[in-house]
């Protein structure tokens, strides 16, 4: 997250930013817009504030972006150790876990 930071020129350490942990809806409620109701409601209690997760998924990955959140390039860990589960693997089988850093900055000049 630090290089993310240092991309963009921002001076704050991510360590100042809101962490968004963990956010999931129940299979029987998803798609009712819950998870953004909710991720927009955080984004109106601060909205100086900059916001960073961690995507753990394609499919998480393309919602956060629909909230505003940036695409940085790609995390890979586990390469030639693990599958794309994260579980261990070998030979071809161990491409490794992919992950995305994001982070939403406020509308304002996000530099400082």
């Amino acid at each position: 997250m630090h290089k993310l930071f240092k991309n963009k020129g921002i001076k704050k350490s991510p360590d100042d930013s809101w962490y968004l942990q963990m956010i999931f809806t129940d299979p029987g409620y998803q798609g009712k817009g819950l998870m953004s109701k909710l991720v927009r409601e955080a984004f109106a209690h601060s909205p100086e504030g900059i916001f960073t997760l961690e995507a753990t998924t394609p499919k998480s990955r393309d919602q956060y972006a629909h909230l505003g959140f940036e695409l940085p390039t790609p995390i890979k860990f586990g390469r030639g150790k693990a599958d794309g589960r994260g579980v261990t693997a070998s030979g071809d089988d161990a491409n490794g876990l992919e992950i995305w850093a994001m982070a939403k900055y406020p509308l304002e000049d996000h530099r400082n």
